[in-house]
């Protein structure tokens, strides 16, 4: 999926907006849930997504579904998406507001990628050690990938940490390519 720009703006908006009003977790557990919503109904999505559908009943809908049921500003901002077209970028914006929200409270969320799912003690164990380094909360994601043969990988900002069997093989194997080597 590609980032469009416009997603990250909103999101931006919408956060600075939130936290100014001093209800971000709330506003942004009201967005998290009406993307729930529209992950779990396809046909609500397909209605608030489309853009056969005229704005002035995707309007009336919203009212009828989160009027006086949700924050005035979740419902505010629900509503410009429509207005504006923009409800294309939902998911997105949703995303930008989870980081933005990581950000400020010094949180980062990575990817370990190991041979067997790992019991929650290692992960949390694994998890200090990364934040420790870091100096931020970790929050890791256990991946399983067979391939690897064992050890462990870690994503996190766009830094990999390569501990595994197949890239200590790899590096061996490399070496013993560049090691001139004599028969005796």
């Amino acid at each position: 999926m590609r980032i469009h720009p416009v997603a990250k703006r909103y999101a931006k908006a919408l956060f600075e907006l939130a936290d100014e009003h001093k209800n971000l977790e709330n506003i942004i557990s009201q967005i998290r849930s009406f993307s729930e919503l529209l992950k779990k109904d396809k046909r609500l999505r397909y209605y608030f997504l489309s853009p056969r559908i005229e704005k002035n009943q995707k309007i009336q809908s919203l009212e009828s579904l989160l009027k006086d049921k949700v924050d005035k500003i979740v419902y505010n901002f629900l509503l410009l998406l429509i207005k504006k077209n923009r409800m294309e970028y939902f998911e997105q914006i949703v995303l930008f507001l989870d980081r933005f929200n990581d950000k400020k409270n010094n949180r980062m969320n990575a990817q370990l990628t190991s041979v067997v799912p790992l019991e929650q003690k290692q992960i949390k164990e694994i998890s200090e050690i990364i934040s420790k380094s870091f100096e931020s909360q970790v929050v890791l994601e256990n991946k399983v990938n067979p391939e690897i043969l064992g050890g462990i990988i870690v994503q996190i900002e766009g830094k990999i940490i390569d501990d595994s069997i197949l890239y200590q093989l790899r590096t061996l194997k490399q070496k013993l390519k560049k090691t001139k080597t004599f028969a005796v």
